[in-house]
């Protein structure tokens, strides 16, 4: 909630006014504006690469400009700041703010409207907002550092009002998006975006030519949309041995005009467990998952494997995963796993073509939770991708990379090709949050 407002003496030890930030900050309205900033997901600097509890734009925003703007209220505030916010702020109050106590209030509901999405991008705010922090700061723009800046969201906001920025973090990814945002965005501006968007479709068309057969259309001349796979164990079960796929969420889509499902059944006689896709009338149609709590049951005779035996197995077989899809998938499935052999015979880079560096090891407290892929038998990364999946990243790391040379033979500029073939690289790893072994079907997307 909003502090009462008060006017303040400046102090005996310095002459500084205090901050805006120190007296007020209306969090109400901040808040709300951070809760739509955070489930935006078309032109948002988060949406460059997945990072880990990235900041909301609207918050760091809002407590940049109150941080770095002075209470009008403050006896030490300097005049000539009061003189310009007054003007500034003229157009969006439309009232008489001689008053200190009301420009203070006219500098929160700025700062309150600035946090929305919108006004974000809106030049007459933007405009706004960079004439009071040049008015704050006579001497020059602010500097702002970040040491552990992760995806950018200070430092960029720093810049986005009028501000130096300064972003340093010990993870390389960070490192990658800081520069992405804080020097090729602010140097290229809409000639960036042009690049990424021209060689974005170019890569694009060259890799449906290059992996186009691994991914065969259907009878009906329909691309899959995704290839559904289940990680297998045996059955424990006395006298069974059939191969269990851990299915738990049975769902493809819960859209009414267009729900799907999977279904499976276990055939006694010959031991197999066959699964297919059904439209389901209602939640009532579907069966019970497979796996519960890390247990499978065996649909074939009814044993429940424990979870310990789960992930043995799981280990023995390096995470060991089977398709749910028809033979044709598996020929093709195959095919695509005898051409990345292929290309790893051929590769002569000191980088491996899929990397095969170590998982890390379940050393350390919380480590166990943190990393715990090698429970599980996956003993290198390259562990955590299909044959296909791998074939597809490796490809479209080779296509960024001829890329940047066509860019730079076109453009006459290192520089710029170096920026572009990078954007471009930051969406061939976040594809890798899709293609990898690990990923799960999100029903609630179609």
């Amino acid at each position: 909630m909003s502090k009462p407002l008060r006017t303040s003496a400046p102090s005996a030890v310095s002459a500084s006014p205090k901050r805006l930030i120190e007296v007020d900050l209306p969090i109400r309205e901040i808040s709300a504006h951070a809760r739509r900033d955070q489930n935006i997901r078309k032109g948002h600097l988060h949406t460059m690469h997945v990072w880990w509890a990235t900041r909301p734009l609207a918050s760091c925003r809002a407590v940049l400009m109150a941080t770095m703007l002075p209470d009008p209220a403050d006896a030490a505030c300097p005049e000539a700041f009061r003189r310009q916010a007054r003007q500034i702020l003229k157009p969006f109050t439309g009232k008489d703010l001689s008053d200190p106590l009301a420009l203070r209030r006219a500098l929160l509901d700025f700062i309150a409207d600035f946090a929305d999405w919108d006004n974000g991008v809106n030049a007459v705010y933007l405009d706004a907002a960079r004439r009071l922090v040049s008015a704050a700061h006579p001497d020059g723009p602010p500097l702002v550092l970040d040491p552990f800046a992760g995806a950018g969201s200070i430092p960029f906001e720093a810049l986005r009002v009028g501000a130096q920025a300064f972003a340093g973090d010990l993870n390389p990814v960070a490192v990658l998006l800081n520069k992405v945002a804080l020097e090729y965005l602010p140097k290229y501006r809409q000639r960036l975006a042009e690049g990424v968007e021209k060689w974005g479709k170019w890569v694009l068309a060259e890799a449906r030519k290059r992996l186009g057969k691994f991914y065969p259309a259907d009878k009906k001349g329909n691309i899959p949309l995704a290839y559904i796979w289940a990680r297998t164990i045996t059955c424990e079960g006395p006298g069974c041995g059939a191969e269990v796929p851990l299915l738990g969420m049975l769902w493809l889509s819960r859209k009414k005009k267009n729900m799907a499902a999977l279904r499976y059944r276990g055939h006694t006689r010959t031991k197999a467990i066959t699964v297919e896709v059904f439209q389901p009338k209602s939640e009532r149609d579907l069966q019970g998952p497979i796996v519960h709590r890390f247990s499978a049951t065996c649909p074939v005779c009814g044993y429940t494997t424990p979870y310990k035996s789960v992930r043995e197995q799981l280990r023995r077989r390096r995470g060991g995963t089977r398709d749910v899809a028809n033979d044709a998938d598996r020929r093709t499935f195959d095919r695509a796993a005898k051409e990345l052999q292929r290309l790893q015979a051929q590769h002569k880079d000191n980088l491996s073509l899929v990397p095969d560096e170590p998982t890390p090891e379940c050393r350390g407290p919380g480590a166990s939770r943190a990393f715990s892929l090698q429970r599980y038998g996956i003993q290198t990364w390259a562990d955590l991708y299909l044959p296909r999946q791998a074939l597809a990243l490796a490809t479209f790391c080779a296509l960024v990379r001829e890329a940047h040379q066509h860019i730079a033979a076109e453009e006459n500029d290192p520089a710029f090709a170096t920026a572009v073939a990078t954007c471009l690289g930051l969406a061939v790893s976040n594809m890798s949050a899709f293609l990898n072994g690990l990923a799960v079907w999100s029903y609630d997307h179609l």
